[in-house]
């Protein structure tokens, strides 16, 4: 496989997938597929509509990568309380921590479910400190 900045969007959606290998499949899809609660629904760094895509952009592009700080994934209930599990489907939410240009505050750019605003009050976060412009510039010198 080619490492393509959506292929990495995918691994990395995958790494940080709160239920684990195990479930890896269906979330990633889910978790890609989110959609952005920014205004016009677009992400505010990006301009894309779903995680997904989102994710891709700033690994295809060092100066986006860069300005992140932080992405995170959220998942509700958490996969390990199988009684509620049982009684309320999967949900799930995701963020990114950004700089933006000229401003002095961080800016966070979040993508959900429709549904995912009736959040249940347990839920399982992951994050990702890892410096994205370093995984953008390897996707950049990987495919020259």
């Amino acid at each position: 496989m080619k490492a393509t900045p959506e292929s990495v969007a995918l691994l990395l959606i995958s790494i940080l997938a709160p239920g684990g290998l195990a479930r890896a499949h269906t979330e990633v899809r889910a978790i890609a597929k989110l959609k952005s609660t920014g205004h016009q629904s677009v992400c505010p760094l990006t301009g894309k509509r779903t995680f997904g895509a989102a994710l891709a952009a700033i690994l295809s592009n060092e100066d986006l990568a860069q300005r992140v700080e932080l992405l995170t994934l959220e998942q509700w209930p958490p996969p390990t309380i199988t009684p509620l599990n049982a009684l309320m489907p999967d949900r799930f939410g995701a963020s990114f921590i950004y700089k933006p240009v000229g401003k002095p505050k961080d800016v966070t750019s979040n993508f959900s479910e429709p549904a995912a605003a009736q959040r249940p009050p347990l839920g399982v976060t992951s994050q990702l400190f890892f410096p994205l412009q370093e995984i953008a510039h390897a996707l950049k010198e990987a495919n020259k």
